[in-house]
């Protein structure tokens, strides 16, 4: 459940924060990498000793377009409270779209 979001985030998921709030993160996350976003979240919030995890997810906004967005996550204990994960964003579409292009001219 998204607890906190910045403004960028918001926009990144073209939806007012306030309504973003007590959402599931995994309803933004394409049907593509749903199972491997659930594993990687499993193995991240199962371990306390985690160290920060980065990959890449295909990701799907609130009007249904896609990007494809870097997560860099850490696990974070909070006395009294169950452990959250924080995540930051990074919209890396354009970074996809040039390495497709560069792949494309290199196809024989």
């Amino acid at each position: 459940m998204i607890s906190e979001i910045n403004l960028t985030g918001a926009a990144m998921l073209g939806i007012d924060r306030v309504k973003l709030l007590e959402r599931r993160f995994s309803k933004f996350v394409a049907p593509v990498d749903q199972d491997r976003w659930h594993r990687l979240f499993m193995n991240i919030m199962a371990h306390a000793e985690s160290k920060p995890q980065a990959f890449v997810l295909e990701m799907v906004r609130g009007d249904g377009s896609a990007f494809y967005a870097h997560l860099d996550c850490q696990r974070r204990e909070v006395a009294d409270a169950p452990p959250t994960l924080r995540l930051a964003l990074i919209d890396i579409s354009r970074i996809k779209q040039a390495e497709a292009e560069v792949q494309g001219l290199h196809t024989p």
